[in-house]
């Protein structure tokens, strides 16, 4: 997210975006009150608490989606362990990787 331009997309230069990401089962259904499409379940609120406890600029993910990246790797980002992190709210404790994008010269060579 470093190489993003704040200002080019209109948004303030100062914006500390963060993303989490978790995989899992989760359910579909209808929002009550906006009558929109959502998604429920256990899986939904991880991800949610993965999020508060990424440091800006980061994209953080759990054990389960850096398992699924490794069965289907994407070219430029790879996935680098960094610890067991406790999920916000006190939800659980989780494997963490976070996403790190990789230079040419990083890459393997195939």
């Amino acid at each position: 997210m470093a190489d993003l331009d704040f200002a080019g997309l209109g948004l303030p230069t100062h914006l500390g975006l963060r993303i989490g990401i978790h995989a899992g089962p989760v359910f579909s259904t209808v929002d009550p009150v906006t009558k929109q499409p959502s998604f429920i379940g256990t899986h939904v609120t991880r991800t949610a608490r993965v999020e508060p406890r990424t440091p800006p600029g980061e994209v953080y993910m759990t054990g389960s989606a850096a398992a699924l990246l490794a069965l289907e790797p994407l070219e430029d980002v790879t996935p680098e362990y960094v610890g067991q992190l406790q999920l916000a709210k006190g939800y659980d404790v989780r494997r963490t990787y976070v996403l790190r994008r990789q230079t040419r010269e990083s890459r393997p060579h195939t």
